[in-house]
């Protein structure tokens, strides 16, 4: 497993073509900001499996959208999601990876704290387990 954090945009890219060249995958990816700064950090996994994933941040509502709908074409499912304000603006970073054995994921956001209530309880009723949680002044999931 290979970590890193509070780097900038640019290190951010180099780290994780280093880590791909080095047969790492990503799957976790965090935005955080100091003053005007942002900083990135992920954790890439060694992927002895043929595990891959794949990972686009600086995405809009719409870049979201359409990605993910072309990502469930491709038959992959979301494993992490980032959603973070850049200049003004509420950005999203996601990584896939390829479903196995047909297993099911669901998503969702911009939920209210009530709807968020109703949709966890029924998604644990229904046997799913909540793997990741983002908000931010203008989206929750």
């Amino acid at each position: 497993m290979s970590g890193k954090r509070e780097l900038s945009v640019v290190e951010f890219k180099d780290e994780h073509e280093k880590n791909l060249k080095r047969g790492f995958v990503a799957v976790d990816i965090e935005v955080d900001r100091v003053g005007r700064t942002l900083n990135f950090g992920g954790i890439w996994l060694k992927s002895n499996e043929g595990f891959e994933t794949e990972m686009r941040f600086g995405m809009n509502d719409l870049m979201f959208s359409n990605i993910y709908g072309e990502m469930a074409d491709r038959d992959f499912r979301l494993i992490d999601f980032e959603a973070y304000e850049a200049n003004g603006k509420t950005l999203y970073a996601a990584i896939w990876k390829p479903k196995v054995n047909n297993e099911e994921a669901r998503f969702y956001r911009g939920l209210s704290k009530e709807e968020f209530g109703r949709v966890s309880a029924t998604m644990e009723n229904e046997g799913f387990r909540l793997a990741d949680i983002e908000d931010t002044r203008s989206t929750a999931i």
